[in-house]
């Protein structure tokens, strides 16, 4: 019988606890504001506010979202990101 190779078998364990993100995107009570909320938590503690790219340093995926030019501010709460943008989009 042969032995299934280690990186076959870390994949596969990988892949089973894996769980499928599902997001739903919200409007919000601000015309300027989209809300896309996921069924798991981002993040694990605390509320994060982002105003530019440079205070976003310590979040990759906050600092990939001002590269988008309408981008004014991220919010990353639990299972949430809400997206502001500038009005002249």
């Amino acid at each position: 019988m042969q032995s299934i190779p280690m990186k076959i078998t870390y994949f596969w364990a990988k892949l089973r606890s894996m769980e499928e993100f599902v997001i739903e995107v919200l409007e919000t009570t601000h015309p300027a504001v989209l809300k896309f909320e996921a069924n798991q938590p981002l993040v694990t503690r605390g509320n994060y506010e982002y105003k530019n790219i440079d205070e976003a340093k310590d979040s990759p995926l906050a600092q990939q979202l001002f590269y988008l030019p309408f981008i004014k501010a991220v919010y990353i709460s639990g299972n949430f990101i809400a997206l502001e943008r500038f009005d002249i989009v």
